[in-house]
């Protein structure tokens, strides 16, 4: 898997920086990036449940052809058939690392390799959208209308929030 420590902030050192700027991180700046990366974490995550659901269909019909051969033509080893397919629905399933992002790495197998084939790709489709972006103006200023609608949203939620929080420490007023 590709070291992307930039998103966790544990495992910096140093002052935090933006992404495009050397200067120190802003929390307005820290929380849309933030945003951002969930949005995207949870795209990834919706077309890894489709990929794994897509295996399971596969899988599926694929293991009652691993009966039959295994009963068939099995000889002394009918388990042979079976135990292939399980070995390559293993290999799926680390390939498509369902509840891994590169952000949140996640390793059903503790440590047996770092190269996670999906979460490579959709690593680098997520770097070359930000690449794109930043070199778009287009793109870049829409980024920014939805990161500051976004934020005002937020304000007008802290302040509804502040005063339900008043009046419920007020009291009923009757």
């Amino acid at each position: 898997m590709p070291d992307s420590n930039e998103h966790d902030p544990q495992q910096q050192s140093g002052p935090q920086t933006g992404p495009q700027t050397d200067l120190v991180h802003d929390p307005v700046s820290s929380r849309r990036e933030d945003r951002w990366a969930l949005f995207w974490d949870v795209m990834v995550f919706q077309l890894k449940l489709g990929l794994d659901a897509l295996r399971d269909l596969v899988l599926s019909p694929l293991s009652f052809g691993a009966l039959l051969l295994g009963v068939i033509a099995g000889g002394d080893k009918p388990y042979q058939y079976f135990e292939r397919l399980l070995r390559f629905g293993r290999q799926t399933e680390r390939i498509i690392n369902l509840f891994g992002t590169a952000r949140v790495p996640y390793d059903p197998y503790e440590g047996t390799s770092d190269n996670l084939a999906v979460d490579r790709l959709f690593s680098n489709v997520e770097d070359m959208l930000r690449r794109n972006v930043d070199g778009s103006e287009k793109a870049s200023s829409a980024k920014t209308k939805v990161d500051e609608t976004i934020d005002e949203l937020e304000a007008r939620l802290e302040k509804l929030r502040a005063k339900a929080k008043q009046r419920f420490e007020s009291g009923p007023t009757v």
